[in-house]
């Protein structure tokens, strides 16, 4: 099974991000070092360690372990997001339905692999390659049901499905902290359903930023009182220094991916913003937010937390990629 696992995980961890493979997928060999892995796929050490929960100086896991290699230093994030929802690396593995991260960006449609013996290739909608219901135009049919498979959340079976969460919540007796388990058996339609495209959302609306006075969408998360200067660049991306306790927003309307522990990065949350962005917040004490949550720019999203140098970290993404988010953020938001 776990040979099977892992072919299966080659063909479909491929980026939805377009350009460049975003990470390499390496298995741990006995004896193998940190600075040997490194040397092999040209990464650094740091972003090794980073993608897959190490702490420094942190002895690698076991052998046989999976690991997922950075492609670049623009692509960390990205690969520490992927190997943290799938448990890889040193991160936990989920031993809930419900702790299962969904993914960055929507899968696109893939090939699947070759069968044995007859070589031949068919495509599969991005739905079906995890198990989800594909979307139709008109949403679900009446009486429609759903078998929750591992690693499904409420959230992302809605959203595949194109019924709004809480219109399923609503046809199974359900609350948003209820909890589901692979082989539950879920109504999909309801008298509340509605088409899947009846209108785009506020974080559906998300286009591309434009640089240079055009309009963005993102605005920096810390509010008045610092100066711009005091940004620098960390990698690709921000921080800003800040006293703990200072209140975090979030950078524009959105859902909440993740918030929670990120080794080096102290608390943190990822927010997607449509199909092409997302945002990183790091360098956080208290999270107010939870995983499925809606979130608009007034939304404070948590604290900076304590620490030596204590501030924010802000990472900008498109499409998986992180990039320099000065070019993005709205000139008016800052002081």
């Amino acid at each position: 099974m776990k040979l099977v696992f892992f072919i299966c995980f080659l063909f479909f961890a491929s980026p939805a991000w377009g350009e460049g493979q975003p990470f390499s997928v390496h298995t741990l060999a006995e004896g193998e070092t940190l600075s040997a892995i490194a040397g092999r796929y040209g990464a650094a050490q740091s972003d090794i360690a980073s993608a897959n929960g190490l702490a420094d100086g942190e002895r690698l896991p076991p052998p046989g372990t999976v690991m997922l290699i950075p492609g670049s230093p623009e692509h960390v994030l990205s690969t520490l997001y992927e190997a943290k929802r799938r448990g890889l690396g040193a991160w936990p593995q989920p031993r809930y339905p419900s702790e299962f991260l969904a993914p960055l960006s929507a899968l696109p449609a893939a090939p699947s692999p070759k069968r044995t013996g007859s070589g031949s290739q068919r495509s599969v909608p991005a739905g079906q390659q995890s198990g989800m219901p594909v979307p139709a135009e008109t949403g679900p049919a009446p009486g429609s049901t759903y078998t929750v498979k591992a690693g499904d959340t409420l959230y992302r079976i809605g959203k595949n499905a194109g019924v709004p969460l809480e219109d399923l919540l609503k046809a199974n007796n359900l609350t948003a902290d209820s909890m589901i388990r692979p082989g539950d058996v879920l109504v999909l339609s309801g008298p509340a359903a509605r088409p899947v495209k009846e209108k785009k959302s506020e974080e559906q609306k998300i286009g591309v930023p434009v640089s240079g006075g055009g309009s963005s969408p993102f605005s920096w998360p810390l509010r008045g009182g610092t100066a711009r200067e005091k940004r620098v660049s960390r990698g690709a991306g921000l921080f800003e220094p800040a006293a703990p306790g200072t209140a975090v927003f979030a950078p524009a309307s959105g859902t909440v991916l993740h918030g929670g522990w990120m080794k080096e990065y102290g608390n943190a949350v990822f927010i997607r913003h449509g199909e092409e962005f997302a945002t990183f917040c790091g360098g956080l004490g208290i999270i107010y937010v939870k995983p499925g949550q809606s979130v608009t720019a007034e939304t404070k999203i948590g604290l900076v937390g304590e620490g030596s140098g204590p501030g924010l970290t802000f990472h900008l993404l498109r499409k998986g990629k992180t990039v320099d988010p000065a070019s993005f953020l709205r000139t008016s938001t800052v002081p």
